[in-house]
């Protein structure tokens, strides 16, 4: 059960990562990294939605909402200077 929760948290927390990171670059306007960011969530979305759909244990659901809100959180601290 442990191992579901913590394979669905870093799944998510590296979704919002680089989707919240992504929202940043394009709020200030950093071009590159927008693309960057906007192929590679796709992918990574591309990939989960594959893992999600098997997925029914309360476990699995709390590491994806847990996994989310701390990746968001991550990628405001890293890109903080973006302003």
């Amino acid at each position: 059960m442990a191992g579901k929760f913590w394979t669905f948290f870093a799944m998510q927390c590296v979704a919002y990562l680089v989707l919240v990171t992504n929202l940043r670059a394009i709020s200030a306007l950093q071009y590159v990294p927008a693309l960057g960011t906007e192929m590679l969530y796709l992918v990574i979305q591309w990939t989960m939605l594959k893992k999600v759909v098997g997925a029914t244990s309360k476990w699995e659901q709390a590491g994806y909402v847990l996994g989310g809100a701390s990746g968001t959180l991550l990628s405001m601290w890293l890109t903080r200077s973006w302003g």
